[in-house]
């Protein structure tokens, strides 16, 4: 068995009739949580979870096969992405805007990487303006052990505090960039773009 299969290959064997579904889960499972992740955001809904919506995504893909699809990752974007959409819809009986390039299945690999580094950059710029907002030392904190990976008794060492002060700035100010981030409503087309 080799380690990493090559998408295609796999995709014209299933396309044959002759699918190998571990080595099609483990090609798709990281696409497939992308797109789960990416409308759920870590929240359960009624008793599903993320895990949950991927289970289910993958077993629609075994049931619905590969017939049109591009690749294997954007059909499996596009399924993750619907199911996601569908509990949240169940839970939520608002419509939701759909993106209309999700709903076309000749997406390719390029537009679902595209959409997911904008939806990243995204994150990344309201954590950054979040993160502006925190208090000096929990920012200080956060960005010190978090973002430059440093230790706590380092930076306890700077400020001049116990390694545990550090430890409940940190925690502290992730806290509150949960809080900070949780109000905060995703930037629009033109803030991103």
């Amino acid at each position: 068995m080799k380690i990493l299969d090559d998408p295609e290959e796999l995709l014209a064997n299933a396309l044959a009739g002759q699918p190998d579904w571990d080595a099609i889960w483990r090609a798709v499972r990281d696409p497939l949580r992308w797109a789960v992740r990416s409308v759920l955001r870590g929240r359960s809904y009624g008793g599903c979870n993320e895990d949950d919506v991927v289970q289910a995504a993958f077993e629609e893909l075994m049931v619905k096969g590969f017939d049109g699809a591009p690749s294997l990752t954007a059909r499996a974007w596009v399924i993750g992405w619907r199911r996601a959409q569908d509990l949240l819809r169940k839970r939520n009986p608002e419509p939701r805007a759909e993106p209309c390039r999700f709903l076309a299945m000749e997406v390719d690999d390029e537009v679902v990487l595209a959409e997911m580094l904008r939806e990243r950059a995204g994150r990344f710029k309201r954590a950054l303006v979040a993160l502006a907002q925190l208090p000096d030392k929990q920012r200080y904190a956060v960005e010190q052990t978090v973002l430059k990976g440093r230790s706590r008794t380092a930076v306890a060492r700077e400020l001049g505090v116990s390694h545990q002060a550090v430890s409940k700035l940190r925690i502290k100010g992730i806290d509150r960039l949960r809080a900070l981030l949780a109000q905060d409503s995703p930037p629009s087309e033109e803030e991103t773009g």
